[in-house]
């Protein structure tokens, strides 16, 4: 219930206003301010995301092996 408040767009309109941050909700858009929506830190134009990459999801073996370099730097 807490998650359908949070979706709907007059309310992550008020928070991305308030917060400055994306949402990814069309509906919530009108309801924006424009500095906010026209904020390449936000939102960052197409030739920027072209560039952007993400992390992919990691197998349990690549988990396993990242939990035991962090115990391993955990302990240095």
């Amino acid at each position: 219930m807490f998650i359908n408040f949070l979706l709907d767009p007059a309310v992550a309109a008020v928070n991305s206003n308030y917060i400055g941050y994306a949402n990814p909700i069309k509906a919530a858009q009108p309801l924006m301010e424009d500095d906010v929506l026209n904020d390449p830190l936000i939102y960052p134009p197409e030739d920027i995301q072209k560039r952007l990459w993400f992390i992919p999801v990691l197998s349990e073996e690549d988990k396993a092996k990242l939990d035991e370099v962090w115990e391993e730097i955990q302990a240095a």
